[in-house]
């Protein structure tokens, strides 16, 4: 019966969730969003970014809670070119053309 009436003061609530921390002492942890699905935002860690062009790497100033975003957007908002998937954090570098294929904020200069 306890577990019952637990679920129902937890399900109530909603909003907010009741931990115990490791000196026995209880702990408010307010979650900033929990829907029906059991979705649970609990801050900037759960951001997920807009990946236009679909290389896995999302445009840092196209942000979202984890809850309000779309399925397809990213948790990395590493890219430095969204609308080209061949530049993002882990593209290999292409000496010489001018463009930051790996976003680190440079183009290699060739050898030689």
């Amino acid at each position: 019966m306890r577990w019952i009436h637990s679920g129902l003061v937890a399900a109530f609530l909603g909003l907010i969730f009741v931990a115990c921390d490791f000196g026995g002492s209880f702990t408010d942890v307010d979650f900033a969003r929990s829907d029906s699905a059991g979705c649970f935002d609990t801050g900037e860690a759960d951001l997920r970014h807009a990946d236009v062009d679909g290389d896995g790497f999302g445009d840092a100033d196209a942000a979202l809670s984890r809850c309000d975003a779309p399925e397809e957007w990213v948790e990395d908002s590493g890219d430095c070119n969204d609308g080209d998937a061949t530049v993002h954090p882990r593209a290999d570098e292409v000496c010489g053309d001018s463009v930051d294929q790996d976003c680190d904020g440079s183009d290699e200069a060739c050898p030689g």
